[in-house]
């Protein structure tokens, strides 16, 4: 039909990743996917207790002398956010990450207390080089989308687990090199397999893999609520780490993504509000 466009013509998208993102968190169908998608991790702690912790004058967390353990100063049952919160606060948090872009200077951003921010003179772990442009409007689409889609805990654990096997994906030495730059020097000297058990950790967090599928969705200059099929996913498995230069674990990310967990990534990726 005339006027459709092939996936490789829009592959590849030229533009700003983050004008495209805002563009998806207007979208009604979006929306309430992301609003849906809290409420259920919210309902999900209906029964649960939030614990406060003693401290000292200082501020450091006072130890049981007998145990070791912490000293729980108070423990209340959890009261869920109710669905109006959670709009009030999407619509609060969209208009503040449209508005305000938080600026800091430092050549390894991932060490940082901000990760958030946007890091001026940052160099790429995987690469050595500073960042392109397009690889500066990738983060900043991927740290504004951690703002909004706040997804952690339990629920959204298990609901993600489906779609990813992590067992089998390679992580060696050139990889654990990498990473070591990452997560700082205090770290530097940690065995592989300690370097590629905080990875997985880090990189199989739901809030993780939600922003690398929105850096596939804008690598397709997706502004609305289409569909993300297995013809998107075939495409950018082969494309997207070249044609953009950004490996910030998508390498590990697409090889947990294996036959028989396909089909449950595209549900997720189509029903969180990515």
């Amino acid at each position: 039909m005339e006027g459709l466009k092939s996936i490789e013509d829009v592959a590849n998208y030229e533009g700003n990743a983050t004008e495209v993102l805002f563009k998806r968190l207007h979208n009604d169908k979006i929306k309430n996917q992301i609003i849906d998608t809290l409420f259920r991790g919210e309902q999900s702690k209906i029964g649960t207790f939030i614990e406060s912790l003693e401290v000292d004058e200082q501020e450091n967390v006072v130890l049981d002398p007998s145990t070791g353990e912490p000293i729980i100063k108070e423990r209340v049952p959890y009261v869920p956010k109710t669905r109006e919160e959670l709009e009030q606060s999407y619509t609060e948090t969209l208009s503040q990450i449209e508005s305000q872009t938080e600026i800091a200077f430092s050549e390894n951003p991932y060490v940082s207390s901000n990760v958030e921010a946007m890091y001026v003179g940052s160099v790429a772990p995987w690469s050595g080089k500073p960042f392109t442009p397009k690889q500066m409007s990738i983060t900043e689409a991927h740290e504004k989308g951690h703002k909004i889609r706040e997804y952690h805990g339990t629920f959204f654990d298990e609901y993600f687990r489906a779609g990813f096997d992590f067992d089998d994906v390679y992580f060696g030495e050139k990889d654990a090199a990498i990473y070591r730059k990452a997560i700082g020097p205090e770290d530097g000297n940690k065995p592989i397999e300690e370097v590629r058990q905080i990875f997985f950790e880090y990189l199989s967090e739901p809030a993780e893999l939600t922003e690398r599928m929105s850096q596939l969705k804008n690598y397709f200059g997706m502004d609305s609520d289409e569909s993300f099929t297995k013809s998107h996913l075939d495409y950018a498995r082969v494309h997207y780490i070249s044609d953009t230069e950004m490996d910030n674990g998508m390498t590990q990310f697409f090889q947990a993504i294996t036959p028989k967990t396909e089909s449950e990534f595209l549900k997720i990726i189509n029903s969180v509000g990515v």
